[in-house]
């Protein structure tokens, strides 16, 4: 016949598995739980550090763009006066090649003028010299006989330049 067992009641080997599991429980508290426990707060802590060092990158990386931003700011201003500097310099430059480009004109004007003047009194004696020699022919036909050349044109000479003075 079989027997008939009342499942509700414990028997032998509920204990004999009650204790197993236990011994298992125990071994696993005592040997296996600290090295787990310990890797969990290990990882922890790296977590923890990894948080920290994010938030410290963070400020970092602020702290950065703020310096960042005053060194730009430092580089436009520097910029800007250098190019004040350099119109400034480029108004100077400026005036001073006008003022030696009048200088240079002002020499060329002289020069020119110097050199007018030369020619015309270069041409005013070339003029006089032919005055002298047209005169002297004239008089040679009119009067039909070569005259004392060096004592007429003296004479003709001093004529034309009191002509001169009298026309300037």
């Amino acid at each position: 016949m079989l027997a008939v067992t009342d499942f509700l009641l414990p028997n032998a080997t509920f204990f004999a598995e009650l204790v197993a599991f236990l011994v298992v429980l125990g071994v696993l508290a005592k040997w296996v739980l600290p090295y787990i426990s310990k890797a969990m707060a290990e990882r922890q802590a790296e977590i923890l550090q990894g948080i920290e060092a994010g938030d410290e990158g963070r400020r970092l990386l602020q702290e950065a763009r703020a310096e960042r931003e005053r060194l730009l700011e430092e580089a436009r201003a520097e910029g800007r006066l250098i190019v004040e500097q350099a119109t400034k310099v480029a108004g100077q430059a400026k005036e001073e090649i006008l003022a030696n480009a009048r200088e240079e004109a002002a020499r060329l004007l002289a020069r020119a003028e110097s050199a007018i003047q030369r020619s015309t009194e270069l041409a005013n004696e070339e003029v006089r010299r032919n005055l002298v020699e047209l005169v002297m022919a004239a008089a040679e036909r009119v009067i039909g006989a070569e005259l004392d050349a060096a004592h007429h044109r003296r004479l003709i000479e001093e004529a034309a330049a009191e002509l001169e003075s009298s026309a300037s």
